[in-house]
């Protein structure tokens, strides 16, 4: 019965790309991202991203910055020295995602995982 209630749930909608965590696994990618970038997620599917950050030296009011396909999340307040910072979201398909870091002394970028 169960089989036959999500068949009827997901009746009509286009699933072909599959779902997060599906035939996906965690790509540690720091080496090849730059804070301030903008990258497209070009898989076909939705991924997650985890990104750690780290303050090195006394800060004033750093924030990290999260943007996706044109919307800003952020994280940040007034930190001392040797803080860290991480943020994990979601990307669909196609969407454009990059994370920056603003504010005297800023985060430098310590590990990038993505889920794809």
């Amino acid at each position: 019965m169960a089989g036959s209630l999500t068949v009827d749930i997901l009746n009509g909608y286009d699933v072909s790309g599959g779902f997060l965590g599906i035939g996906q696994t965690w790509q540690y990618v720091t080496a090849s991202r730059v804070l301030g970038t903008t990258y497209t997620n070009t898989s076909g599917k939705p991924i997650q991203i985890s990104v750690t950050l780290y303050a090195t030296a006394n800060n004033s009011s750093p924030v990290v910055n999260l943007l996706i396909g044109g919307v800003v999340s952020q994280i940040g307040g007034s930190y001392g020295a040797h803080t860290y910072c991480y943020m994990s979201m979601i990307i669909p398909s196609g969407v454009t995602y990059s994370v920056t870091s603003t504010g005297t002394g800023g985060y430098t970028l310590t590990k990038w995982y993505e889920l794809r």
